[in-house]
């Protein structure tokens, strides 16, 4: 433990220091002339909106904050630079050329990573935007909080989407439902923070109510994330703060390859130390996690993504309940894997997106102990085709789910002490299900867009502790959008849901 204090303490003093006194002198010229460039965005890789930067005397003053950033600077008409802060000298006025642009149009391209529904989501965020967004410390989920749809008024990172409850809203990530996206949790479910890694993120969609049938039926909105698919630059990361410290590295294997790996610690004994006198029920806690990005692209129209992260929490504090006072336990092991193979055609994609989560949760307190295993498996293929005006996603999906949960309880609700008797509860809980779905849009005009959806289930007969055949349900939507402008829209959404059971 002592190893990591010091080493969290040394990237800490580092930063610090680094920030105060390192400044950086840049002047912007256009590559091929000794024209100067006024207009310009500077930011820096990280996306970290404390670095200052002023014009000063026609030069461009930086203060950065890490010193393995990297500058990113985008003028309009010219083509984006990556500029490594090694590579700058703080002691002189250092000349960055930029290159124009010729390509006024990019090149559009059909993939699997821009789904047809997209028009029909309310926000798209960036892994920029979510950085810069001031509700969202740095965290994808938390950026929700800050949208007008939100209706979360708690400090969590559950999504909270036009009045809905935690956890009643799904999240979709790279097309994989992910459940109790969320750590650092408490038992109801709610966490300060979401698991995944602002810098594995493309863009973010927000559905907030009643969303596309492509990803099944939701209550609260939907929230669907999506990783990058090329990476710029190798980079490196080092974070530290009172609880804890982190790593975050990206590395171009090849030109179409790439690999990402983060991982964070976090530990009680700095926090305590500075807050000992306030925090005086909570003993300790800590945590670690590791989490990697594969990405590979086979002769160009073959592309295949994995995603791999393992998390392990716990804690201690002491807790008084009727006639018990003593120490409460709590420990959550959790792993969860997102694999994606795309087969691109040239207008049409076939996608094969599987998904597998495990997870163990521990508690204890006096008499009470719990443990709650679950494992869930989701298998998907779908099917996109694009037209000039015209699209359609059709796919079928599978899901299974197994919990497995034992519990001892106190005889007397009133006596949860070591010594006091009790009774042993477990269960085990079994969920299949099996749905297929269509998804159409018909951009009428440039400004108004329609689409349909139908999804229903295939219902198992009687399976492991299912006492009675799976009722079938039936389900349609129509949506239509109408853009006011670039930025403005309205959006009509209106669906049925007929549930019936087939007797035979």
């Amino acid at each position: 433990m002592k190893i990591f204090l010091i080493i969290g303490l040394g990237i800490l003093v580092m930063q610090l220091s680094y920030a105060q006194d390192v400044i950086y002198k840049i002047l912007l010229r256009e590559h091929t002339i000794s024209q100067n460039i006024v207009e310009a965005n500077v930011f820096t890789s990280k996306g970290h909106t404390n670095v200052a930067f002023a014009q000063l005397d026609g030069f461009l003053v930086i203060k950065p904050k890490f010193p393995l950033d990297t500058l990113i600077i985008d003028a309009p008409g010219y083509r984006i630079s990556y500029v490594p802060l090694k590579k700058l000298d703080p002691n002189i006025v250092n000349f960055i050329f930029l290159e124009r642009n010729e390509n006024i149009l990019d090149e559009v391209v059909i993939s699997a990573r821009n789904p047809i529904s997209e028009q029909f989501s309310i926000q798209k965020l960036s892994s920029l935007a979510i950085y810069l967004d001031p509700f969202s410390n740095a965290d994808p989920l938390k950026a929700v909080n800050g949208l007008s749809s939100s209706t979360n008024t708690e400090e969590n990172a559950n999504p909270v989407l036009r009045g809905s409850n935690e956890n009643r809203s799904i999240v979709i990530f790279n097309r994989v439902p992910v459940f109790n996206p969320v750590r650092n949790s408490q038992l109801n479910g709610i966490g300060n923070f979401s698991i995944f890694n602002t810098e594995l993120i493309n863009n973010q969609l927000i559905y907030p109510s009643n969303p596309p049938l492509t990803y099944g039926h939701s209550s609260g909105g939907l929230i669907e994330i999506n990783t990058i698919n090329e990476l710029s630059n190798d980079e490196i990361q080092l974070n530290s703060n009172l609880v804890g410290a982190g790593i975050f590295g990206s590395k171009k294997l090849t030109n179409k390859s790439f690999f990402q790996l983060f991982s964070n610690y976090q530990f009680s004994s700095l926090l305590k130390t500075v807050n000992n006198e306030t925090l005086t029920n909570l003993k300790s806690f800590n945590s670690i996690d590791l989490g990697t990005n594969y990405n590979i692209k086979f002769k160009k129209y073959i592309n295949f993504n994995a995603v791999l992260y393992g998390i392990n929490e716990k804690y201690v504090a002491t807790d008084q309940l009727f006639n018990n006072n003593g120490n409460t336990q709590g420990e959550n092991k959790r792993f969860f894997s997102v694999i994606n193979l795309d087969r691109l055609y040239r207008s049409s994609t076939l996608s094969l997106n599987t998904g597998f989560s495990f997870s163990q949760n521990l508690y204890k307190f006096g008499n009470i102990a719990s443990e709650n295993l679950l494992a869930q498996l989701y298998l998907a293929t779908t099917y996109e085709i694009a037209f000039n005006k015209f699209n359609l996603h059709i796919g079928s999906s599978y899901e299974r789910t197994k919990s497995i949960f034992k519990s001892v309880v106190p005889s007397n609700s009133f006596l949860i002490r070591e010594e006091d008797s009790s009774i042993p509860i477990n269960y085990i809980l079994y969920n299949n299900n099996l749905e297929t779905h269509a998804y159409t849009t018909y951009k009428i005009t440039p400004k108004i867009i329609i689409s349909s959806g139908i999804r229903n289930n295939i219902p198992f007969d009687k399976f492991q502790y299912q006492t009675e055949k799976q009722p079938s349900f039936l389900s349609y939507q129509l949506s239509l959008r109408y853009y006011l402008s670039d930025e403005h829209g309205i959006l009509l959404v209106s669906g049925l849901r007929t549930t019936y059971l087939i007797v035979g």
